[in-house]
């Protein structure tokens, strides 16, 4: 077990070495520090994954709430695409 601890230490610590933002350096200094004050509910930020999950259960989890038509209806009027759709698609 400890073997596989050491493994994974030197592993993230080449890891960190490769940093080359300055700002991603600071975000892992703070959250090791929240670490070492044991002010972060671990359990509450790595969930389980499900292994699986219903469209419905997504759409209810993310409350989506889809789009409005007259909305998108009334933002296509106002964009007043005059260009052929292939020509639009060729752009991209």
């Amino acid at each position: 077990m400890t073997l596989n601890l050491d493994n994974r230490k030197q592993q993230l610590i080449q890891r960190i070495a490769q940093i080359k933002e300055e700002k991603h350096l600071l975000m892992l200094e703070r959250y090791m520090t929240d670490i070492e004050q044991e002010s972060i509910d671990l359990e509450a930020i790595f969930k389980p994954a499900k292994k699986t999950i219903t469209v419905e259960e997504l759409i209810e989890e993310q409350n989506y709430k889809g789009i409005d038509k007259a909305k998108m209806d009334r933002l296509i009027e106002e964009m007043d695409m005059q260009e052929p759709l292939e020509d639009l698609l060729k752009m991209l």
